[in-house]
């Protein structure tokens, strides 16, 4: 006002804020003998002060490692649904999480049984945007990925020998 000026326009700007959610995964246990069961729990996060729902997440396992029959899926997130539309893919769909409460993230996980056939590390990443929901009428997603190891070997297997006999084929049937 000091120079007389004015704007002629309105002064205008756009502030978006934007929660993403987070998912975690996790084997349990971590090591298994070929064929062996291990438990996939897939976790996700909702850190907003608003509930988050249509929450999906899907889960493309690594090559080798399988959803085998009777998998036994199970969920704790509301009106959520696991699906395996593979053997290969896990699909958590149409859920439903609670807003975070005191600073405290709100969460619900998906489990499944996977196994291998074979030995070796299996690294299963769920990538950025695996995982998606709506919180406060915006689509979001996850913004980092998470990976966890499958490991999956043989048993070590050790044999005692006695002045040169064993219990191993060929030996004598009378050796104890």
């Amino acid at each position: 006002t000091d120079q007389g000026l004015s704007n002629s326009g309105a002064a205008t700007t756009s502030l978006t804020a934007q929660g993403n959610i987070g998912v975690t995964k996790k084997f349990t246990p971590n090591n298994i003998k070929p064929n062996e069961r291990s438990r996939l729990r897939i976790t996700v996060i909702n850190p907003t002060t608003q509930p988050a729902s249509n929450v999906s997440v899907t889960d493309d396992l690594p090559a080798g490692v399988t959803i085998p029959a009777g998998a036994n899926p199970v969920t704790t997130c509301t009106g959520g649904v696991v699906t395996t539309p593979t053997s290969t893919q896990v699909v958590l769909s149409s859920a439903n999480i609670v807003a975070a409460s005191g600073g405290v993230p709100a969460t619900c996980y998906a489990e499944i049984d996977v196994t291998s056939a074979a030995a070796g590390d299996y690294t299963n990443t769920i990538p950025i945007g695996g995982a998606t929901a709506v919180i406060g009428g915006v689509t979001t997603q996850n913004s980092q990925p998470t990976t966890d190891i499958l490991r999956v070997k043989l048993p070590l297997v050790i044999n005692k020998a006695i002045g040169g006999f064993t219990l191993d084929a060929g030996d004598p049937a009378t050796f104890t």
